[in-house]
């Protein structure tokens, strides 16, 4: 008997038990519970345990009524979309698709630009080759002919260079929008760090450079939002990217919001010794700052906050994945012992 088959004869068999081995709804329900839940990385194993428990308790019970199906279904829906990883999730999603529609506006008024570049330009050739040959035609004599047409030269040069350095300034805030965070404008967006990751990795294998990872995540910020709302939530970040940006580049620091509250920060020119000190400053600076959010209907007050930090250097072999997994890792350990404490990785 195959492993297949040992798998379906054990869902009959609970199935049965439960008594709904012919109703479809609580049959998506069990193979939901019982196989889906149990693959989704984003949620804990406590988290999978909890709901699962939960459920089949719910199926003990053998009301298969229709108010016991629509609390489940409840249930389950409370789990999905209001656990913590979760929301999470969502909050990146949201973030990136700010970013992508800044993007696209962006692009959209660039292209719009360039399509009445070529006629502005065409207008203004044929109004200087118009103004040039009135010049001529006006002019006493030789001198005063040049002196006109290179009066008519200067001019279109000077417009031209103009709408020249316009578009410079386009590009860069074209840039600008594609490389930053739309909320924390300070900070590289996480499209960013992956690439500039990936480049690092690169230049690490080929060249042996130091290479170190800092993963900062606000403390208790969930309490934050829920309390005062997620404006002031977003005050408190925008505080901590200008410390985090500010300070990563004095050490020539790549500094990026990877998610949420999680800020990064990647350097090439600091051994992992170094790294910890510079992430001890950030802590430091953090516990030392004040937020009076400029927020209506706002009456809280200052607020403090802290943060945890997790520090790790590339390795041998790895992928910028493993650096990345690596400063994650250390960071948990930075929460799970008490947080606003810098942790640095080091390998089992």
């Amino acid at each position: 008997m195959t492993p297949c088959s040992n798998n379906s004869d054990m869902l009959r068999k609970l199935l049965k038990q439960f008594g709904i081995e012919d109703d479809p709804r609580w049959l998506a329900i069990v193979l939901f519970v019982r196989n889906l839940v149990r693959d989704l990385s984003v949620f804990t194993s406590k988290d999978k345990a909890d709901i699962q428990q939960d459920i089949f308790c719910e199926l003990s019970a053998k009301d298969f009524s229709e108010e016991r199906y629509d609390n489940v279904i409840s249930k389950l829906d409370a789990f999905v979309t209001r656990n913590t990883q979760t929301a999470e999730l969502q909050n990146e999603l949201d973030a990136e698709k700010r970013s992508t529609e800044a993007l696209l506006d962006e692009m959209h008024e660039t292209i719009e630009a360039l399509r009445h570049s070529g006629d502005r330009q065409e207008d203004k050739l044929q109004e200087a080759q118009k103004s040039t040959e009135n010049a001529i035609h006006q002019a006493k004599d030789r001198d005063d002919i040049v002196a006109k047409v290179r009066e008519q030269f200067s001019s279109l040069v000077a417009e031209l260079r103009e709408e020249a350095s316009e578009w410079e300034a386009r590009a860069k805030r074209l840039e600008h929008t594609a490389m930053f965070d739309p909320l924390l404008t300070e900070l590289h967006n996480r499209r960013a760090l992956d690439a500039r990751l990936v480049e690092t990795a690169e230049r690490f294998r080929r060249e042996a450079t130091q290479v170190t990872l800092m993963m900062i995540d606000v403390d208790h910020f969930k309490p934050i939002n829920d309390t005062h709302g997620h404006q002031v939530g977003d005050e408190v970040l925008k505080k901590l990217a200008s410390i985090v940006s500010s300070q990563a580049i004095l050490f020539d620091g790549f500094s990026a919001r990877y998610g949420g509250e999680e800020l990064a920060v990647l350097t090439e020119a600091l051994t992992l010794n170094e790294a910890v000190f510079k992430a001890e400053v950030i802590k430091r600076d953090v516990e030392q700052a004040r937020v009076i959010p400029h927020v209506k209907d706002y009456d809280g007050g200052e607020l403090s906050f802290t943060v945890s930090i997790g520090v790790a250097a590339m390795a041998e072999g790895w992928q910028a994945s493993d650096l990345v997994r690596a400063a994650d890792k250390a960071l948990y350990q930075a929460k799970e012992n008490g947080r606003n404490l810098v942790i640095y990785y080091e390998e089992e």
